[in-house]
């Protein structure tokens, strides 16, 4: 089982930095200490066991299961204000200005950026490991194996917005139809109670926004789980993600609503909403 941590920072309330920028992968068997004398270490540990959470970065342990968005990796055209430096220290530590992570309502100049805004057309060939499946945006039009690594081609059916992610794992998938909308949960092999509420809720969903909003744009909906305890949500184009700790969910457990459906039923409403305008200040969804 590997852990794999990215950009992880934690100062205390104190003024004490426990970490910064801490970016690692260690495989199955190994282990150690980090910093001299493990400085650090015991900041570390408390995060991997959720005792308290990082200022910045992420945290994956396991070994079933790869992804990353477009916004991280790949190449972009134009400046990019996501891969700014945003921490007050960091930005100090290089002599930059201080910067709100939301612009002034007042800012005239904010109000013009649509930066993101945009639509793309979009096709892919993503290239994983044998025994696992490939999930990115669109319809997959063929699959092959090449020596030892297989291929998944997708291109989407209309245009999306420029923000995306790709997986890949060794997943099972729970297919359904709604209408001519064909509905995939990518999910790992033994997280299975939330199933078929999350089914349920697509489908429900897309029939009650269809009514409400307007057509479904797209003849694909896909939910991916990946690596992570986290138990929120996120919608993209065609595609509603979440880490493991929403598949945990206890189903059992007595509340006042489904909340399974509940969520789902939220991040498929994000495929329905119309399109917010560009720019990013308060009140803006």
């Amino acid at each position: 089982m590997r852990l794999h941590i990215r950009d992880v920072s934690k100062t205390y309330p104190n003024g004490v930095q426990g970490l910064k920028d801490v970016t690692l992968t260690i495989p199955a068997g190994m282990y150690g200490l980090l910093g001299p004398n493990g400085a650090g270490t015991s900041t570390l540990m408390r995060i991997l066991a959720t005792l308290q959470e990082p200022d910045e970065g992420s945290l994956t342990l396991g070994e079933n299961g790869t992804y990353f968005t477009n916004l991280d990796w790949l190449p972009a055209i134009g400046y990019q204000p996501n891969r700014a430096l945003r921490n007050a220290g960091d930005r100090r530590e290089h002599g930059l200005a201080p910067r709100s992570a939301i612009p002034s309502l007042y800012d005239l100049e904010a109000r013009q950026d649509a930066t993101g805004a945009g639509r793309i057309t979009f096709e892919a060939v993503v290239g994983t490991e044998q025994g696992q499946i490939a999930v990115a945006p669109g319809a997959l039009r063929r699959t092959w194996a090449e020596g030892r690594r297989r291929y998944f081609h997708c291109v989407a059916d209309a245009p999306i917005g420029n923000e995306y992610a790709l997986f890949s794992a060794r997943y099972a998938v729970r297919e359904g139809q709604w209408n001519d909308v064909a509905i995939r949960i990518f999910h790992h092999p033994g997280h299975v109670e939330n199933l078929d509420r999350m089914l349920r809720s697509v489908q429900a969903s897309l029939s009650y926004y269809t009514a409400q909003f307007g057509p479904y744009p797209f003849r694909h909906l896909r939910i991916v789980e990946y690596p992570g305890h986290g138990r929120g949500m996120h919608a993209d184009a065609m595609q509603i993600t979440h880490q493991e700790g929403f598949s945990l969910l206890n189903p059992d457990i007595d509340r006042d609503l489904d909340l399974p459906f509940y969520v789902v039923a939220h991040e498929v409403a994000h495929q329905a909403e119309s399109r917010p305008a560009p720019e990013s200040t308060p009140g803006i969804c």
